[in-house]
């Protein structure tokens, strides 16, 4: 699991950010979630691999697990400079 705390820089806002994701099959669970506070990113991930042997024929699912995760760990947040008056 890892939990990060992001610094936001002053005078920057949170414009996107990535969805949350939940994700649970058997070769493992992945969750994935960006919570935006005063100033501060929460990013919260958490991996699991279920350690069975599966047969071959299984190998396509668990490739497709892993770039689902693959996907969702390179997922953007975008900030942008907040606007000072006219």
């Amino acid at each position: 699991m890892d939990s990060i705390t992001i610094n936001m820089p002053i005078g920057f806002k949170l414009e996107a950010q990535p969805a949350p994701q939940k994700l649970e099959t058997k070769f493992g669970s992945y969750e994935q979630q960006v919570v935006a506070g005063e100033g501060k990113l929460f990013v919260h991930r958490k991996l699991v691999m279920n350690g069975i042997q599966q047969p071959k024929e299984e190998f396509p699912a668990f490739v497709t697990f892993l770039k689902a995760v693959n996907k969702s760990d390179n997922a953007k947040l975008v900030l942008v400079k907040e606007s000072v008056g006219p």
